[in-house]
């Protein structure tokens, strides 16, 4: 398990970028965002993206745009999120 740690001062404006791989034995995921509850307040900005590697998204509970590489992404300015992002897949037939 990877993991690392940040320090920063108080008021510190930090930009954070995580990449993230993971097998999945199903063809849907889910993103935990309500782990940001406790902070009691909304992200300024917070950009998530999703690059589907030989399979289709089949839905989203979050609106996503397709960039020119097929990378979907959804963006949001204080952003108190709902709900966790779940979204599933299909694998197109050959």
């Amino acid at each position: 398990q990877d993991s690392f740690e940040l320090r920063f001062r108080a008021h510190e404006d930090v930009r954070v970028i995580v990449r993230y791989r993971q097998l999945a034995p199903t063809r849907d995921a889910r993103y935990l965002l309500l782990t940001t509850k406790p902070w009691r307040r909304p992200l300024e900005h917070a950009v998530y993206t999703l690059t589907p590697h030989g399979v289709a998204l089949a839905g989203s509970n979050y609106g996503l745009q397709s960039d020119a590489h097929g990378i979907l992404a959804f963006e949001r300015t204080s952003f108190m999120p709902p709900d966790d992002w779940r979204f599933r897949w299909e694998v197109p037939p050959r």
